[in-house]
């Protein structure tokens, strides 16, 4: 009967009564199965031994309180407790540590999309924190990193920062195409010099008299004063890479002038 809640005249307000114990519930679940309702004690069909309980429920799934996995079983072959225990035999515990970026403060959690391999220390970060001045690149410079440069190979003391480079870049003064044509051509060179990264290669030289060297960078205002601070040094009248730059360094300039 589901009017046991009744206002002073005896009509039924709300609730009903447990079909199985006959206990009055204020709030009863109604089985989706046989439409019958149960008190809390007896609502799951296997509480009250439903008999509208098809054969085969299909695929179920809760998750894994201690490794925060998904565990899956077939119903009503198998129930959720019987499908845990199985589980925890081969439950691998507390799930694994998540990949954060390592940059002071980050606690971006890295994935497909966000991540960044930094090209002088290796280590995997955020997009937000790619720079080396962003995250702690110095100290985690590989040794075989260190040893591209030459033994007396010495950081020039003109070698922009990255902070410093964006400025130089922001310092670039004329037409905005010239400053793109500018931009573009240092580009070009140093994906060069990435390409072939070799102390001997003739793509770290550039001659102040080649017509791209000359009027695209050299002829816009902030031009070599760009160029010195990615590493380039005057050499016999020629701009040089200077032996102290290596890879990753340059590398990391392209993603800043991109």
């Amino acid at each position: 009967m589901e009017g046991d809640f009744r206002d002073s005249e005896g009509y039924s307000i709300v609730g009903g009564r447990c079909s199985l114990c006959n206990e009055p519930d204020f709030l009863p679940s109604k089985c989706c199965f046989c439409q019958a309702l149960f008190c809390q004690l007896h609502a799951d069909p296997q509480e009250h031994d439903c008999q509208k309980v098809p054969d085969k429920l299909g695929m179920q799934a809760t998750v894994c309180s201690s490794c925060q996995e998904t565990v899956r079983w077939e119903s009503p072959a198998s129930t959720e407790d019987e499908a845990l225990e199985r589980h925890r035999q081969q439950c691998k515990g507390s799930p694994a540590a998540k990949d954060l970026c390592p940059a002071p403060g980050c606690h971006t959690e890295l994935g497909l999309l966000n991540v960044v391999t930094c090209g002088v220390c290796l280590q995997r970060v955020c997009t937000t924190h790619r720079f080396e001045d962003s995250h702690p690149c110095g100290d985690k410079v590989l040794p075989d990193l260190r040893s591209l440069a030459a033994p007396t190979a010495i950081r020039s003391p003109d070698l922009a920062s990255p902070a410093e480079l964006r400025v130089l870049r922001k310092n670039l003064e004329g037409p905005t195409a010239s400053i793109g044509a500018c931009l573009y051509t240092i580009r070009r060179r140093l994906s060069d010099i990435s390409k072939e990264p070799s102390f001997e290669s003739l793509a770290r030289v550039l001659r102040r008299d080649d017509p791209d060297v000359r009027d695209k960078i050299l002829s816009l205002r902030g031009g070599e004063e760009l160029l010195k601070g990615i590493g380039f040094e005057e050499t016999l009248g020629l701009l040089q890479l200077g032996r102290g730059v290596t890879k990753g360094r340059v590398d990391m300039v392209l993603q800043i002038l991109a």
